[in-house]
């Protein structure tokens, strides 16, 4: 029966050594194409909504650009440097691409082309758009004025009537918001 377990664990043994022989060889194999000739770069398309995503690039002054790499399920962020480990990947290089940011990361044994993500940026509509200051600058010249380090009892007094004026306005602009004028 001795005999039997050890049988058993060198068939295991065996199996699991044929296997990473598979996998090394597969991950080896990876980023080489027979449709490209040797010794030039893969082209691949930037990779969108993978499991990361490139979120930011910034100017690391003289230790080089860094970048932000994002977790899509978790949001968990990262700011990495070229060569530089992260949570189980490594930007590998930087290129900007007909205007488009791109980095070349190696992840999970794949090397995956990740372009910098679109920001989206919404626009405030309804009541609260009424309320802005950017939708009445006119309104609001009296408010946006350089602060005076030793003002006079007369520019008080005026910064705090426009400061009432401004007050009332957009109690109004609510209170016909919330009436349904």
């Amino acid at each position: 029966m001795n005999a039997r377990r050890i049988q058993n664990l060198a068939a295991l043994a065996a199996a699991f050594a044929a296997c990473a022989g598979v996998t090394d060889a597969a991950v080896e194999l990876a980023p080489r194409s027979p449709f490209v000739p040797a010794g030039s770069p893969v082209p691949v398309a930037p990779v969108e909504g993978g499991v990361i995503e490139l979120s930011g690039i910034i100017d690391g002054g003289a230790n080089g650009p860094r970048f932000g790499i994002t977790e899509t399920e978790t949001k968990k962020s990262r700011w990495v440097g070229l060569n530089e480990m992260g949570d189980g990947y490594v930007v590998r290089s930087y290129s900007n691409v007909g205007g488009r940011d791109e980095v070349v990361v190696e992840y999970q044994g794949r090397r995956l082309t990740l372009g910098l993500k679109k920001s989206r940026v919404a626009t405030l509509r309804g009541p609260a758009a009424a309320l802005s200051t950017a939708a009445n600058p006119a309104a609001n010249a009296a408010l946006t004025r350089p602060v005076t380090t030793s003002p006079t009892r007369e520019s008080e007094q005026a910064r705090l009537e426009a400061v009432a004026a401004e007050l009332a306005r957009r109690r109004e602009l609510r209170a016909n918001a919330t009436s349904g004028q």
